[in-house]
């Protein structure tokens, strides 16, 4: 029998706003190795769900409304992972762990801490940020 695989899709958003991103302070309760670090809100796409559609639901889970903008990363490895970055407009919201959503799940049951905060864009540089690729990116852009 031959299954064919699906290659697992991950999206992403980097909301700028007033010289400060957002980024979620993540404190993994379950695993003493990288316990504590800064991640971009984002979510694995799931079934027929749609990149745009993940992308809002992502922000959405931090009680934000967000407007896509442009493309700034990606990373495609042999059709097994896919991973895809875009640069987003806030519309609405400030953040917070929205109630009902997964983050909210599992810091009840204290397996991880989610703390969507800005952060001035100053101090990426000095921050554990995931995908350090994106971050690494991030910063080549503001750059330029």
């Amino acid at each position: 029998m031959n299954e064919e695989i699906i290659p697992k899709m991950w999206v992403g958003g980097i909301c700028i706003k007033d010289g400060q991103v957002l980024l979620v302070h993540r404190i993994n309760n379950e695993n003493q190795f990288n316990k504590e670090y800064f991640v971009f809100p984002g979510k694995e796409v799931a079934g027929d769900e749609t990149i745009e559609s993940a992308l809002e639901n992502a922000f959405k889970d931090f009680s934000m409304s967000i407007k896509r903008g442009e493309l700034i990363y990606s990373k495609d490895e042999d059709g097994d992972e896919q991973e895809y970055y875009y640069l987003c407009k806030h519309t609405l919201g400030e953040p917070s762990v929205a109630p009902g959503s997964n983050e909210e799940k599992e810091m009840e049951e204290g397996k991880q801490v989610y703390i969507p905060m800005w952060i001035p864009l100053s101090e990426l540089e000095d921050l554990i940020i995931y995908p350090e690729s994106v971050k690494i990116n991030l910063i080549e852009l503001l750059e330029n």
